[in-house]
């Protein structure tokens, strides 16, 4: 008998094959200790496992550029940066010198208490890169107790993956010609290992808790990227139903690489921009490849964040982070958003903490509060204007005071880089992300003062509807389609019109295909969206009108609940794109 079990789609498509288990190294690093004789050679041995995992992680660099492209295999320079963290190395051989551990336990304890914070964090990005130092920890861990790498070489394939989880430096390591697709008992969308399995086309599943305790290797699996489903061992019935899901969901995606150069154009001809979403400069092969027009919304949190929680303020890193997706981008626009940090995001001991971190110490309040951090990003960011579309846009802006009081931060830094010669562009755009109440009450006045408005509708659906999305008693109350949001963007969209703003949409809402045609109709000029999904809000919005869009949304906003707005967008939905029910 068949076993189906749910987890969160972390990359399109649906493969069908037998299961290959990766299992890694599993329980505790047991506690020992050394004479105090021995401590200089244990410290020895300690650096000298660093080094190896550091040759190691070059070689799986060097074949991930040919497998997945030099884009992707820069994610390894995170693992590097890691390695060499300078707090986590002091605290590690201390443990050693003055508390006579192993370097093994020592080692395992310090990182551990990392990842543990990481974890602990409700944030989906930072809570991901908990990951990325478990991936840097067992390949230390392997050389200091003399453990074998899992052999990837030689997979029985085309199989599809089953792991715990899958680290950055696995994922990267495996032949993409073996691979059917990914399904992991833990990880988000945000995992690195989620980002490599978009750019590698591979369907994938994540979050799906017990599944490893439930396959062997060998066993028939379906995964389900679209769905988030994964099914064990399904009958000839299930198995011909899945197979013939595959060959459409294959079809469908190959009908949709004749949009990849097509703008996203109205029947009645309106152009609107279609852009992306992304986290990192490596997915920016990624956004020419679906279509996309630039890049709407560059989160650039990823940045800042030492292992340890404490921020990075490395002004070179930030400027060549800059300039190298302005210059692959150019000349289409690349929307930075400067950093969204606080509260919740930060493990480190920046922020105290707070009883309610979403009301709290964060994004620009954190940035007008500790200038030295913003001045360093704006330096980069204004450095990296000559090099390409760039516009900059502040978060969570809830006034215009707020406004003026961050772009009078920005003229100091211009003011400083005149005097030091360093060129810069003087006309560079500057937008407000109204992801706050009071953003969107105050829109006109805004739009005196800023180039360009987004408008983030996780955030502004959260605050508006005093609803905590991740807090799991009242969730269901999270609604982008509840009446008194529907007026809120209209509101915004409306208060821009009168100074020829441009008006965009980066939260979820955009990505969703109901929402296209209602987003249209409010009078949206750009959606922004993750990359998974780009295409087929293309193709929707080639195959209606704006007259049509504009009827639609002006019926929804006459309904007077969520659930009548969501019946009707759906029957809508149903009858116009049956496509999307695959």
């Amino acid at each position: 008998m068949s076993l189906r079990v749910h987890g969160i789609s972390a990359s399109a498509g649906v493969a069908i094959g037998p299961a290959y288990v990766l299992i890694g190294r599993r329980g505790k690093v047991a506690k020992g200790l050394v004479p105090e004789t021995d401590v200089q050679a244990e410290l020895d041995r300690f650096r000298g496992a660093l080094d190896a995992t550091r040759v190691e992680l070059e070689e799986i660099q060097v074949q991930a550029v040919n497998r997945v492209g030099e884009e992707c295999a820069r994610i390894i320079d995170s693992h590097m940066l890691l390695l060499d963290d300078p707090e986590v190395l002091r605290e590690t051989t201390e443990k050693i010198g003055n508390s006579l551990f192993k370097a093994a336990y020592a080692y395992a304890e310090v990182t551990q208490r990392l990842i543990r914070s990481f974890e602990a964090l409700e944030d989906p990005y930072f809570k991901e890169r908990s990951t990325d130092i478990l991936d840097v920890r067992e390949r230390v861990l392997q050389h200091l107790l003399g453990l074998d790498s899992p052999d990837l070489a030689n997979l029985p394939g085309p199989v599809i993956i089953v792991a715990k989880r899958l680290t950055p430096s696995i994922t990267l390591r495996l032949p993409r010609e073996c691979v059917l697709a990914f399904a992991t008992d833990s990880g988000g969308r945000a995992a690195h290992a989620a980002l490599l399995a978009r750019s590698m086309e591979i369907p994938a599943v994540v979050g799906l808790r017990n599944l490893l305790e439930r396959v062997e290797s060998g066993s028939t699996l379906v995964v389900d990227g679209n769905e988030g489903t994964v099914v064990v061992d399904p009958g000839p019935d299930e198995l011909a139903v899945y197979q013939g899901k595959a060959d459409r969901v294959r079809a469908f995606f190959h009908g949709l690489e004749s949009l990849r150069e097509m703008e996203a154009r109205t029947q009645d001809q309106s152009v609107i921009r279609l852009s992306a979403n992304i986290d990192y400069p490596e997915e920016v092969d990624a956004v020419a490849s679906h279509g996309a027009q630039g890049v709407g919304l560059y989160r650039t949190e990823y940045l800042f964040l030492h292992a340890d929680g404490s921020l990075a303020e490395d002004e070179e890193a930030q400027y060549e982070a800059y300039c190298e997706v302005a210059q692959r981008i150019h000349p289409d626009p690349v929307v930075i958003r400067t950093i969204d940090l606080g509260g919740d995001k930060l493990p480190g001991s920046l922020v105290a903490p707070e009883e309610n971190p979403f009301l709290g110490y964060r994004a620009i309040r954190l940035c007008l509060g500790r200038p030295a951090i913003f001045r360093t990003q704006l330096r980069a960011l204004l450095r990296a204007t000559v090099h390409g579309n760039l516009h900059i846009m502040f978060p969570m802006i809830s006034g215009v005071d707020e406004f003026r009081d961050a772009r009078e931060v920005l003229r100091s830094v211009e003011g400083e880089l005149r005097q030091e010669g360093i060129p810069y562009r003087e006309d560079t755009p500057l937008g407000v992300m109204i992801e706050v109440p009071s953003a969107a009450l105050c829109a006109d006045i805004l739009a005196y003062e800023a180039d360009f408005f987004s408008v983030g509708t996780n955030d502004l659906t959260q605050y508006t509807l005093a609803v905590d999305r991740n807090n799991e008693l009242v969730d269901y109350l999270f609604e982008p389609y509840h009446p008194g949001l529907l007026r809120l963007l209209r509101m915004v969209v409306a208060a821009a019109r009168p100074m020829k703003r441009q008006v965009a949409i980066c939260g979820e809402m955009a990505g969703d295909p109901m929402a296209t045609c209602l987003l249209l109709g409010l009078g949206f000029d750009e959606l922004s969206t993750t990359l998974m999904v780009l295409p087929e809000i293309k193709k929707i919005i080639r195959s209606v009108t704006m007259q049509e869009c504009r009827s639609i949304a002006d019926e929804a906003l006459t309904l007077s609940s969520t659930r009548e707005v969501r019946s009707y967008l759906a029957s809508l939905t149903a009858e116009r794109f049956p496509w999307l029910e695959m």
